[in-house]
């Protein structure tokens, strides 16, 4: 009999055993489902991310292209207005309002000029071109600007092309 008890014993403890393996196995089951749930929803999630990046780099253009469209029409008016005049000045007056209006547009988004005349030579903000001797001024002052070079806010967008001094040795 006392086999049979320990046999017993050991069926209840296979059973509990079981139940547990069986439990842990649901739970386990509920946890993958959940990731799988998890996994979709940020691949999703991405796949929005990335689609609304390509969107506003599409269309990030699109204040400046606003902002432009009036400069197309003021060149529009001034070719027309030359057509008609035959007047140079006129023409030559109002293509310089256009551009005013044009740098007006493009410094309000933070260009600026890089000034240059009169200044030592700055290899991040100037390429010099040429080279001239003088009298007047020191080594690496700028004497000429050949280009205007630019700045969108602290960064360099185009250099300056320029003539400094020379040392003249």
């Amino acid at each position: 009999m006392v086999r049979k008890k320990k046999k017993k014993d050991q069926l209840m403890i296979d059973k509990d055993k079981l139940k547990k393996i069986v439990k842990n196995y649901k739970l386990a089951d509920e946890y993958l489902e959940h990731l799988k749930r998890l996994k979709a929803e940020f691949d999703n999630y991405k796949k929005r991310v990335l689609k609304e990046r390509e969107e506003i780099f599409k269309y990030a253009g699109e204040d400046l292209i606003n902002d432009l469209l009036p400069v197309i029409d003021s060149l529009e008016r001034a070719l027309s207005e030359e057509a008609k005049s035959h007047d140079i000045n006129v023409f030559k007056e109002g293509i310089l309002l256009i551009k005013k209006q044009i740098l007006d547009i493009l410094s309000r988004r933070g260009l600026k000029e890089i000034e240059s005349i009169g200044k030592t030579l700055d290899p991040k903000l100037h390429h010099a071109i040429m080279q001239r001797d003088s009298q007047e001024y020191q080594e690496d002052v700028i004497i000429e600007e050949l280009q205007k070079g630019y700045l969108l806010y602290e960064r360099v967008v185009r250099p300056s092309q320029v003539v400094v001094v020379s040392s003249g040795k």
